[in-house]
Formats: C-alpha cells, sequence, structure tokens
C-alpha cells in the first residue's frame, strides 16, 4: 500500500489534453519508461486522448529507491500567422514517480535429511546420516558471492550469485553418529549462509536446520568364560591347572570406564594380560570403547575336594557408564554380567539303583525278604550287597571313575536270580526290574475220552506266577464230567483234560383204559440225551389210543407217557331224513329206535 516490491506491476493511465487555441497534428506521445509511443492524428482544441501502459519492477528500482516514469508528446509544428518564418512546437510532458521497497538482501537455506535409520525410527551409533542442502536467494535484490556452510560436518560450498527467487545447485553432506549424539538423544545440524548484495551488505539468514533422532542411551556388556586346556582324557586331576580366558565386550553404545573382572571360585588367580591391569585379584579394563573387546586370563588348580563334584569357576563384570545428561545424579551403568564355566574334574563313581517290582504290588505274596546283588569292575567281582523292603535301594558308595591310567572303569551290577522272577537292567543307570512270570493254563473238554470229540472249546488264561486259579468245568446237558472244577496255583505252565460222559435215562410208556386198568404191556427204554424216538401205540380192537405214537427228543430226565384206550365210537349222520333225531353218538353194540 506504501510502496512497490520487486515484480509487482505499476499501471499507468497517460491523458494527452489540447490545452492550447488550434487543432494540432500528428501528435506523437512517447512513454520513456516502457518505450510505448502513440500517435494522434489530429487533437482539437480541450480535446483530451487517454493511453494506458504498464510497467514490471526490476531490481535496479528497488536499487533506486523510486521508478520514475516521464510522458512527452509533440505535434507538428504550427506557422505563426504573424511571422510566418517563425513556427511554434507543440508539446508538453508528464511525470510520475512511484516509491519502491527497501533493499531487503535475504538467503534461505534448505536442509533435508536424506537417509533413513537401519530400524526405521531413531539413529545408532555409527550409522551415517544423509544430509540435501539448496540455499535460496528469498530476498528482493542479487546476492554475490555466497558461501554455504554446514555447521556439522565442516562442509562450505560458493555460489558466485544469485538473483532473487533463484534457487543453487543441491549440496549433499555426510555425517558419522556418535556417542555424544547418543547421550544428547538426537543429531542436531545447521546450515548457514553468507553472501553480499550489491551495495556490499550482507543479506539476513534463514538457516536450514535439521534434528534427527538417536536410540536410548544402552550402556551394555558381555562376559563369555572359556576353558582354554582341557586335558585329552577329558578331566583335571589333583594338582593340574585350569586356564580360562574370560572375553569382556562392550556391546552397547556408550563408552564404559573401570571395568572390572573378579573371580568367584576360591582359589581361582587373575593373571597378568593386555589391556588391564591386576589389582589384587581382579583385573581393571580402564576404558572399553564401544564394541571394544578385552580377554582377562585366570586360572584354577584342582584340589582333592574337587574330584567327584561339579566345579564352575564363575567370572564377574561391573563397569560404569557416562552421566546421563537428563539425571546427572544417576550414571549409565550397566548391568553387572557373569558367566560359569564348570572345570571337569576325576569322578567319584557311585553305583546305586533301586529294585523295581513289577508283580501288581506283591499281591501274590512271592516277593522274597531280601535280593542279593553283585558288583562287577570291568568283569571281576568285587563286591556285594543287599536289597529289602520298604525302599529295596542300594547302593555301592565312593568307587573310582577311572583306572590310574586314566580309562573309565565299566561297573555292572547283577542279581542272584529271583524264583518267579524275570529280571530286566535299566540300559542307563543300574535300576533293576523284576517282572513276575507269566505262565498259561490250559483245560480241554473231551466227549467220552482224551483226544476224542471236543466237548467245549479249550480254555487258555494267563497266570502270574504264585497266582491261584479255580475253573469251573462248563456243564453239558446229559453228561457227567470227571473235574467239576481245576483249581490250584500257577508256578509254570499248567494243561488238563475233562472228560464228559454220556448219561442214560429211562422212556417209560404206560398203556391203560379210562378206569386206569392195564390195556397193554408198558414200553420201557433205555435212551440218550437228546436221542429221537418214535414208538407205536399197540392196536386194541374196539379201542382207540389217545395217541397213535409217542415221538420227540429224549430230555435230560426219566419220562414217562401214559396213552388211554377209549371204546371206538361211530358217527350216524342221517341228515335229510326226516327221522328229527340230528346226530347221535353211540358206543358199539348200542342200538337207537
Amino acid at each position: 500500500g506504501d510502496t512497490y516490491a520487486l515484480g509487482e506491476t505499476i499501471e499507468y493511465d497517460i491523458t494527452v489534453t489540447n490545452g492550447g487555441n488550434v487543432t494540432y497534428h500528428n501528435v506523437v506521445v512517447k512513454d520513456e519508461l516502457t518505450g510505448e509511443t502513440w500517435t494522434i492524428d489530429e487533437l482539437a482544441v480541450g480535446e483530451t486522448e487517454t493511453f494506458t501502459t504498464s510497467y514490471i519492477v526490476t531490481e535496479d528500482d528497488l536499487l533506486n529507491g523510486h521508478v520514475l516514469n516521464e510522458v512527452t508528446a509533440a505535434g507538428e509544428p504550427i506557422e505563426d500567422p504573424k511571422d510566418p518564418e517563425e513556427a511554434k512546437l507543440p508539446e508538453g510532458n508528464g511525470e510520475k514517480d512511484e516509491p519502491t521497497d527497501t533493499l531487503q538482501p535475504s538467503l534461505y537455506v534448505k536442509k533435508e535429511t536424506t537417509t533413513k535409520p537401519a530400524n526405521g525410527k531413531a539413529y545408532g551409533l555409527g550409522e551415517t546420516i544423509g544430509y540435501s542442502i539448496v540455499v535460496i536467494n528469498n530476498g528482493n535484490v542479487t546476492i554475490d558471492n555466497i558461501t554455504v556452510t554446514d555447521d556439522l560436518t565442516g562442509d562450505s560450498w560458493t555460489v558466485d550469485s544469485l538473483k532473487p527467487g533463484d534457487a543453487s545447485a543441491v549440496f549433499t553432506a555426510e555425517y558419522v553418529v556418535t556417542e555424544a549424539d547418543i547421550l544428547a538423544g538426537s543429531v542436531k545440524n545447521v546450515a548457514t549462509a553468507t553472501g553480499k548484495d550489491p551495495e556490499g551488505n550482507e543479506p539476513n539468514v534463514i538457516p536450514g536446520e535439521k534434528e534427527d533422532l538417536t536410540v536410548d542411551p544402552n550402556p551394555n556388556m558381555t562376559i563369555e568364560k572359556e576353558l582354554t586346556n582341557l586335558p585329552a582324557k577329558g578331566y583335571f586331576t589333583v594338582g593340574e591347572t585350569a586356564e580360562f580366558e574370560i572375553t569382556v565386550t562392550n556391546t552397547g553404545n556408550l563408552t564404559l570406564k573401570n571395568v572390572t573382572v573378579s573371580e568367584d571360585l576360591e582359589g581361582a588367580t587373575i593373571l597378568s594380560g593386555d589391556g588391564y591391569s591386576v589389582t589384587g585379584n581382579e583385573a581393571v579394563i580402564a576404558t572399553l570403547p564401544q564394541g571394544g573387546k578385552v580377554v582377562v586370563y585366570a586360572s584354577y588348580t584342582v584340589t582333592e575336594d574337587d574330584l567327584g563334584k561339579e566345579v564352575f569357576n564363575i567370572a564377574t563384570v561391573t563397569a560404569d557408564g557416562p552421566e546421563d545428561p537428563e539425571d546427572p545424579s544417576k550414571p549409565l551403568d550397566p548391568d553387572d554380567k557373569n558367566d560359569e564355566e564348570e572345570i571337569p574334574t576325576d569322578d567319584v563313581a557311585d553305583v546305586a539303583g533301586v529294585k523295581i517290582w513289577n508283580d501288581q504290588d506283591n499281591a501274590f505274596a512271592t516277593r522274597p525278604e531280601t535280593i542279593t546283588l553283585r558288583l562287577t569292575a570291568d568283569g571281576e567281582e568285587i563286591g556285594t550287597t543287599t536289597a529289602s523292603a520298604p525302599d529295596w535301594a542300594y547302593s555301592f558308595p565312593k568307587l573310582p571313575a577311572h583306572t590310574t591310567e586314566g580309562a573309565e572303569i565299566i561297573y555292572d551290577v547283577t542279581e542272584d536270580a529271583v524264583v518267579g522272577y524275570d529280571t530286566v537292567y535299566a540300559e542307563n543307570g543300574y535300576d533293576i526290574t523284576n517282572n513276575l512270570q507269566q505262565y498259561t493254563l490250559t483245560i480241554r473238554y473231551w466227549y467220552e475220552g482224551v483226544d476224542g470229540e471236543a466237548a467245549a472249546a479249550t480254555f487258555n488264561r494267563s497266570y502270574s506266577y504264585g497266582e491261584s486259579y479255580n475253573v469251573a468245568s462248563p456243564a453239558i446237558t446229559g453228561h457227567s464230567v470227571d473235574r467239576s472244577r481245576i483249581s490250584g496255583v500257577i508256578t509254570g505252565d499248567a494243561e488238563y483234560d475233562v472228560v464228559y460222559t454220556p448219561i442214560y435215562y429211562t422212556l417209560t410208556i404206560n398203556y391203560v383204559y379210562e378206569d386206569g386198568t392195564t390195556a397193554a404191556r408198558s414200553y420201557r427204554g433205555i435212551l440218550n440225551y437228546d436221542i429221537y424216538y418214535s414208538i407205536g401205540s399197540p392196536a386194541l380192537e374196539g379201542y382207540v389210543a389217545s395217541t397213535m405214537r409217542v415221538s420227540g427228543r429224549m430230555p435230560a430226565r426219566d419220562t414217562t407217557y401214559t396213552v388211554i384206550y377209549v371204546p371206538e365210537t361211530t358217527i350216524i349222520d342221517e341228515y335229510g331224513v326226516p327221522l328229527n333225531i340230528g346226530s347221535v353218538v353211540m358206543n358199539v353194540g348200542d342200538c337207537f329206535e
């Protein structure tokens, strides 16, 4: 509203007026600023012509502090009637002076991060951050002799000149994240620029700033202990010395100080080495940078008390971390770490086991009171012991594990045979299982004699040693059995034969009259069970038997039938004869009228 800025457009109206008392011809109007011209063929007295033009403000205008626009107009000469040799030139001019903005030399530095952190969130120690830097003339005047500087990397670049609105080429820089950046929590990088405007003034500079997060401080370390001189025989004997390498590594992202390694095993000794000092029985590493590694050496001499035991050598490491910028009272110390390494020593072999009874909890009272166990070493018997209730455990304590030459002694345990049991030795260890022996009871059933016709399916069943059995012979109708029950106690496989004999029964048929008196001699027959019979009743003149034939299959009992004889009768049927007597039943010899 007050001044014109670089690049703004000024609009002009140009008015030409004939203020004289004669008409003008061929009036040429010229705008000195824009260079535009116009011609008015005839401009009568008092007449006005208007023209328009425009102008864009330049850097020179800003340097001048204003835009001066002058317009001129001139027509053809006009003769003076009083003096024809004298002519007058109609002319005029007009100007407009517009103020422009003051000089504003300014540079804007644009900075961007061109890389991504490995975890996608924050940069870790040693990671490289890439940057792109562009300087832009955001003022209204040309800046010359520009120097662009990256404060963090120290890189710099030059640009000869930038006009207003122009941008430089893209400059690149790289920076490797340090421990200080991790403690600070971020990497702040600022790029600046300097230069001169045409009047020698330094421009206002908007620096390019970029802040990238770094990972959280992580004070951490590891310790790894390794036995380095295990003998070929695989263990140490009394007086032999085990040697160790204790490797301490800074696995965090901060430098550690006063890294101290100590041995927990009484009698273990810290030896001298590179990268640490020995104080008492501790190794002290003054400074351990991130990724740094130091090997501490130690040794231990095996004593008699170590034999037959698990001897572990434990090393512990402690360290001091840097100060926490957010809370200086709390240093960033790593957690204490330790590692252990076993020292294999010659064993004291304790041969021990337990008797396991697989006998249904001694259901048949077959266990002995004690069991004798025999120990052999490399095949030679060297001792005995016993096992008994309630736990049936046994042991051969404190046996040497190796010969004097270092060869392993092979121990075996056997037991004296236990009647009624099978012995099973564990593949690993010395437990012994006694399984109650199983035997088969077989009973075969025959008709009338062994190896004859089978009377019933053979009985087969497995019994445990000492188990009682009591098997009833199956009942077969019409037969007697020589052994109705087989019983006993199993001490081995057992076999029995049972024979069935047919039973004979009497079939009696009595023949009587209606009054019970004997009509004919009775029939008597001796039959086996299920035998088919068919006996015809005797014929008696003048009588009819109640059953003409007695037949069927013999049941498993004596059986009696009675056949009753009744007088024979004749049926007279004279239907159609007008006797009006219907049907009459009469005995032989009876008469009727």
